[in-house]
């Protein structure tokens, strides 16, 4: 495990010397080739505690999916006061914001969690500079706030004025786990939170 960690940190070093080298043009170029393949745009709806996170960044990690990791699409497009950012970016800014986003994600805490350190996936800008095709799916893993847009705020109104001015072919995943089991995990939280307050004003 130390020799995998240790690998892993001289990778992103290389990783980041590698892309500070890269000349301007280069790095313009990748950008105007990430959304070359662009196919569908992919959201989650599901409540909390369901296991989508972890399907989430499995999905980020396959090279034709850039998977952004809570970042509001959904909630954002419908909101009612006309400040929303991403219909203010456009459909091309958007899009490669949820590509970089999702870079951020490719080793995110729930892969870490389950397989450590030693699982490492290339930033896909990186791979779009060394000559990898671009994502041919791009989304958001925002189940439990699209969930409550689509319920309160009329989001998917929205997203149909969205996809007929941007032609996002939109797609869903809804993630379903036991409700006792979702319901567990913050009621055994709130119980050890409980429990360590009460043994440490008993000392």
């Amino acid at each position: 495990m130390i020799a995998s960690r240790y690998l892993a940190a001289i990778r992103r070093r290389l990783q980041s010397a590698l892309q500070r080298r890269t000349p301007a043009f280069v790095v313009s170029l990748a950008r105007r080739r990430r959304l070359a393949r662009f196919r569908a745009f992919l959201m989650f709806v599901n409540f909390g505690r369901c296991g989508s996170t972890l399907l989430g960044t499995m999905l980020n990690a396959h090279p034709d999916i850039a998977l952004a990791h809570e970042v509001g699409f959904l909630l954002d497009i419908s909101r009612s006061d006309g400040k929303s950012r991403y219909r203010a970016k456009g459909r091309d800014a958007t899009l490669r914001f949820l590509i970089e986003r999702a870079a951020q994600n490719r080793r995110g805490y729930a892969l870490r969690m389950y397989f450590g350190d030693a699982f490492v996936v290339d930033n896909p800008s990186l791979r779009l500079l060394c000559g990898h095709p671009p994502p041919r799916i791009i989304g958001d893993k925002t189940g439990r706030m699209a969930a409550e847009a689509i319920f309160r705020h009329r989001a998917l109104e929205a997203l149909r004025e969205v996809d007929e001015a941007w032609r996002l072919n939109p797609m869903f995943i809804s993630v379903v786990r036991n409700p006792y089991d979702m319901v567990t995990t913050p009621v055994l939280r709130d119980l050890e939170g409980r429990l360590s307050g009460a043994h440490g004003s008993a000392r």
